[in-house]
């Protein structure tokens, strides 16, 4: 009499749970059917089926790695190490396993689409478009290859035939909304607003439960400064998924710009405990910082000597913290550079503000606020000639703007130094700076009337003086009518430096 096999069918089992898309249960038969039959290979497979659908990648390459030891040939198991790899963005492996895929199996479009999709990943385009131009000769109506082609044209700045094949892929699947959305955004990149939000209210309309695509269409609303509609959708996105972060920064940003930095900076943090290497949120979360010190970055149309170099140092330490962050994870992000000096300056480390300058300048030399303010650092250290050619190239990057020329106005009429100073030439880097701004500015009214007193014109000087004291409020009074009783002398006005 035959011996009785009682034991259950585990490979069964499993794969009916994998049908069904309960993947946590299938991976516990699959455990039991593997341990049935160690050397059937399609047990290892379909497991790591399974653990990719619970995002178990590192696991799902292991068992498609003991599939390919027991059946070297099994195309759809080299195929499938190669999506796990890419997963991980071990690209380069990838990219191997996808080639022995094709090779043993050249008729199958799915390695080429995802090698395709692995070399536009790693920026070889030309080499991914031949993948791509394969998997669509072999199956021309292939919605999910044209939109990897395209993905992978705006990835190389072919805006016009990444729309072309988003539409193929529409085409071919008229409810891709994924495809409608990356359109949308396409189109965005080439400035026509109107395509780019329709595409997206049909991508929405499509798949109200995408996340991504209410967030891409906040972003896009924002960019164009239509927060009204930004916001809901950014609500939406974060009711779908709390923990992306994206959205947590670009909420933060709109928070910030209404003049809301506690919120902003709340949303932030929220973004950097999900990112901790998103440059961007610390680089963001340092300025909403400066806001809540009613900090103003950039060019100071002021001259240097009201330029105050410390304001609480507690304060601004976590700020010079976020913007470290963020240039080290973004080394050539020039905002995070320029004001990381900014705030370097401000705490009196001066040597470290020029180096940040210094950066900025090697990266984009017609910088023409890096260039001002790394003169403000050299006239700091004492270094006015430097100062003065540092404002000068600042000018050549800028003719008109009001700031450069009233630094430069300043140096050349009150200089220490006699050899340096050029009253005629700071009468008419002076005279520019206001007549750009309407005579409405008493910071350069006041270089104004330093410069017609370096040039002995000591009426003139006092009535320019008198316009300055009229547009002060009273608290700043006393400097300009110090300067005015000066004049009054006959005396010109001689910067005692910092």
């Amino acid at each position: 009499m035959a011996e009785r096999n009682d034991q259950p069918d585990w490979f069964r089992t499993a794969q009916g749970y994998l049908r069904r898309g309960e993947a946590a249960p299938a991976l516990q038969a699959f455990d039991l059917a593997v341990e049935q039959a160690p050397e059937d290979s399609e047990r290892y497979f379909l497991r790591a089926t399974a653990r990719v659908a619970l995002g178990d990648f590192p696991g799902a390459i292991q068992d498609l790695s003991s599939a390919i030891d027991l059946n070297p040939s099994y195309h759809a198991a080299w195929h499938n190490r190669g999506m796990a790899r890419a997963d991980l963005n071990l690209l380069q492996a990838a990219e191997e396993d996808f080639t022995e895929a094709i090779r043993l199996e050249p008729a199958d479009p799915d390695p080429l689409n995802g090698r395709g999709v692995v070399r536009a990943r790693l920026g070889r385009f030309d080499l991914a478009h031949e993948d791509f131009d394969a998997a669509i000769a072999m199956q021309p109506k292939s919605p999910r290859v044209y939109f990897n082609r395209a993905n992978a044209r705006a990835a190389a700045g072919e805006f016009e035939l990444a729309i072309e094949d988003y539409s193929a892929a529409i085409s071919h699947q008229p409810h891709f909304g994924r495809a409608f959305s990356y359109r949308g955004l396409t189109y965005h990149r080439l400035g026509d607003t109107a395509e780019a939000l329709a595409d997206h209210d049909v991508a929405v309309r499509l798949d109200p439960t995408d996340a991504d695509t209410f967030f891409h269409r906040a972003r896009i609303a924002a960019e164009t400064r239509n927060t009204a509609a930004a916001e809901p959708d950014l609500a939406r996105c974060l009711r779908l998924n709390p923990a992306h972060a994206a959205a947590l920064n670009l909420r933060g940003i709109l928070a910030a710009e209404r003049d809301d930095p506690e919120r902003a900076i709340r949303d932030f943090d929220a973004a950097l405990a999900l990112a901790p290497d998103d440059a961007a949120s610390y680089f963001n979360r340092a300025l909403a910082r400066l806001r809540m010190l009613d900090e103003v970055t950039g060019s100071d149309p002021s001259p240097p000597r009201r330029h105050k170099l410390s304001e609480d140092p507690d304060r601004l330490r976590p700020i010079l913290a976020d913007f470290d962050n963020a240039v080290q994870l973004d080394p050539e992000n020039i905002r995070a550079l320029m004001s990381r000096g900014f705030v370097r300056r401000r705490l009196g480390d001066i040597p470290g503000a020029i180096a940040d300058f210094d950066a900025v300048l090697a990266i984009d030399d017609e910088m023409a606020p890096a260039w001002n303010l790394r003169a403000h650092g050299r006239y700091l250290q004492g270094d006015v000639a430097g100062a003065i050619a540092d404002h000068e190239k600042a000018l050549e990057c800028d003719p008109e703007d009001p700031a450069t020329l009233n630094h430069l106005a300043w140096l050349y009429a009150t200089g220490r130094d006699a050899g340096l100073r050029n009253p005629l030439r700071a009468l008419e880097l002076a005279f520019k700076a206001c007549y750009l701004t309407d005579d409405q500015q008493p910071g350069l009214l006041d270089t104004l009337a330093a410069a017609q007193a370096a040039a002995g014109r000591f009426d003139d000087a006092m009535a320019t003086e008198q316009k300055a004291i009229a547009l002060v409020p009273p608290e700043e009074v006393g400097q300009y009518q110090s300067r005015w009783e000066q004049y009054s002398r006959g005396e010109p006005y001689v910067d005692p430096g910092e």
